[in-house]
């Protein structure tokens, strides 16, 4: 009988093990839509809707549709996820606009440090993955 419990138990640990590693690995569907409201709101006025390049107020942005294949066919997260942060520059943001330095701009008001930079890199994570989700391939 404790054998059975014990399997019994042991089968439901295993359950929820598995779920929560499958609720872990599926694509957060939040974060996609944040990833593309603040490539809308904050990217497309010189990327374009659609990432291709666009006129902006003072620049033509530049094609984010073709980074990966400008990088031997793999998407370049850290070195995009520096730009959009402000860590590195990009060319064209130096010579003509400096690009917002977005780290800077997404951290709330009000918050603590810690929970504030988790939300900064939580928020950046998912606009370069929207950028990667644009890649031609």
């Amino acid at each position: 009988m404790k054998s059975c419990k014990r399997a019994a138990r042991a089968s439901h640990l295993t359950l929820v093990l598995v779920l929560a590693l499958a609720l872990l690995l599926l694509p957060d569907r939040a974060s996609a839509q944040t990833g593309k409201i603040d490539f809308q709101n904050y990217c497309a006025q010189c990327h374009g809707e659609n990432g291709k390049g666009g006129k902006g107020v003072h620049i033509v942005g530049p094609d984010l549709t073709l980074l990966s294949r400008k990088n031997g066919g793999k998407f370049p997260f850290k070195e995009v996820y520096e730009v959009v942060d402000g860590r590195k520059k990009a060319a064209a943001h130096q010579r003509l606009l400096d690009m917002p330095l977005w780290g800077v701009y997404f951290q709330p008001q009000g918050v603590s440090e810690r929970a504030s930079e988790a939300k900064v890199k939580s928020r950046i994570t998912d606009l370069v993955r929207y950028i990667e989700g644009i890649q031609e391939k």
